[in-house]
């Protein structure tokens, strides 16, 4: 997948409407600011309910997508598999890219959501 410069991220973030990249973790940054697209879970087959059709050493692989809203994390450091990233509360997370896809988000729409990020937490509960 080809890199995006400076230059064509600022383009995309002027035009407004924008759609998440599926990152390859070779393509992942610092700087880039991602939301976890789906997890990866490996189950044994024997807790699998078809299981006669399954060897007993194979395992499941499961993806799931997130049912709640999406953080945009920001991309501090890189030790492929390992992302350390930051929330935008500030909270570091460190990712696994074997069991974790990432998709960049574009800059503007980060930055938006980090905003309203933290007025929403920063507001009293009523």
């Amino acid at each position: 997948m080809k890199k995006m410069t400076q230059t064509e991220r600022m383009q995309a973030d002027q035009q407004g409407v924008s759609a998440v990249r599926l990152l390859a973790p070779e393509d992942i940054q610092v700087g880039d600011f991602v939301a976890i697209l789906s997890v990866r879970i490996d189950l044994p087959s024997f807790l699998w309910p078809c299981r006669d059709s399954l060897r007993v050493d194979e395992l499941i692989s499961l993806d799931f997508t997130s049912g709640g809203s999406a953080v945009p994390l920001k991309v501090t450091s890189v030790c492929l598999p390992y992302v350390l990233t930051r929330a935008p509360d500030g909270t570091p997370n460190m990712l696994d890219v074997r069991r974790q896809r990432l998709g960049r988000l574009s800059n503007h729409f980060a930055r938006k959501a980090c905003k309203a990020l933290r007025v929403a937490k920063a507001e009293p509960a009523l």
